[in-house]
């Protein structure tokens, strides 16, 4: 195992917590983990939290090295698949310096069947870096 190629993963509830780590895990040369997957992150909990604490990130760095990969089912309910869109667009547009993100939205899956393909998907995108 290479401790400097550390991965962390989390569905719904664990994607949030995976986000979270990303957004608020301190200067990049501290971080904790290099590649993030986060499958049908649960964004719209705590009022949009998770936006709020990536607009503090994108405020006070422009560096992020990190690769990042997201999913979300696309038979999930309409907040789930908004809040991705926004994500993804917030992502794009603060435009952070050595941040990798590849977003799927995964045709014909839901928040309880898309796991496997976030998973399966994300590891390999993230893994052969």
């Amino acid at each position: 195992a290479d401790s400097n190629d550390r991965t962390i993963a989390g569905i719904s509830a664990g994607g949030f917590f995976t986000l979270w780590e990303l957004f608020s895990d301190g200067p990049t040369s501290e971080k904790t983990f290099q590649n993030y997957l986060a499958g049908s992150p649960y964004l719209a909990y705590a009022q949009g939290y998770l936006f709020t604490v990536e607009e503090e990130l994108a405020a006070k760095i422009t560096l992020l090295e990190a690769d990042l990969y997201l999913s979300v089912g696309a038979n999930e309910d309409l907040t789930m698949n908004i809040t991705f869109d926004e994500l993804v667009d917030r992502l794009d547009e603060h435009n952070y310096l050595g941040l990798f993100v590849e977003h799927q939205r995964l045709e014909g899956e839901s928040h309880f069947t898309g796991f496997h393909q976030a998973i399966t998907t994300g590891l390999e995108v993230l893994l052969n870096r």
